[in-house]
């Protein structure tokens, strides 16, 4: 089994990937709860994986997902944070001209109208 460099067990990219796959089915079943509990464990294992590099896309797309939970629940603030989060793993994953990165631009901009804010919104288009 592979560790981590304080020595803990650390699972495998294919955790979370599992993790994401569950956060999301939860989320389209309204389980919201529960889906964010999913979308957590699955960041920690990107988070912790020994080549996290390597799994940046996919922290990504578990990070996005969590803002669309939080913009679910109405927790916008909070939602505009992962979102911009998921955006500089994606930049750093793909670079600025992936067509993953014009989506989570356009969340960040989903956010922004929510909330009123016209002026921070257009900039991201």
């Amino acid at each position: 089994q592979k560790r981590n460099s304080s020595g803990s067990p650390v699972a495998p990219a294919s955790v979370g990937l599992t993790h994401l796959s569950i956060g999301t089915v939860q989320s389209e079943l309204g389980h919201l709860d529960a889906a964010l509990d999913s979308l957590s464990a699955a960041r920690s294992v990107f988070s912790k994986a020994s080549d996290r590099d390597k799994h940046l896309h996919s922290a990504a797309t578990a990070t996005n997902a969590a803002a669309s939970v939080r913009r679910q629940q109405g927790r916008l603030e909070e939602a505009l944070a992962l979102h911009r989060d998921a955006l500089g793993q994606l930049v750093h994953a793909l670079g600025r001209d992936h067509a993953d990165v014009a989506d989570t631009h356009k969340h960040i901009a989903g956010v922004c109208l929510a909330m009123g804010r016209r002026e921070e919104a257009s900039e991201m288009y």
